[in-house]
């Protein structure tokens, strides 16, 4: 079984792949560089804290909102919010 069909093969029930499924392997230097350009568009306000954390959920870890969510223990909604910067995160979340 090719590596496309095994992923297509662990689908779940609303069609979206896992998360393990979907994670690239991205080398540590190609982290560090995307964790160096959000933080510098983030102290430079070229970008918000919510714009930030969506930046690194999707291009780091390949997560939807949904399994970000799960991932750190909050709800999709709050998540949203908070991307959207309409709520602002406590230092807890």
């Amino acid at each position: 079984m090719t590596e496309k069909a095994k992923m297509l093969a662990q689908e779940n029930r609303h069609g979206r792949l896992p998360l393990a499924a979907k994670r690239q392997k991205l080398p540590s230097s190609v982290k560090d560089e995307l964790m160096k350009s959000i933080c510098i568009e983030l102290i430079t306000s070229q970008i918000t804290m919510g714009k930030a954390l969506q930046r690194l959920r999707t291009e780091m870890l390949f997560a939807n909102q949904e399994q970000y969510a799960k991932m750190v223990g909050i709800t999709r909604k709050t998540l949203s919010e908070i991307e959207g910067d309409k709520s602002k995160a406590s230092a807890l979340v």
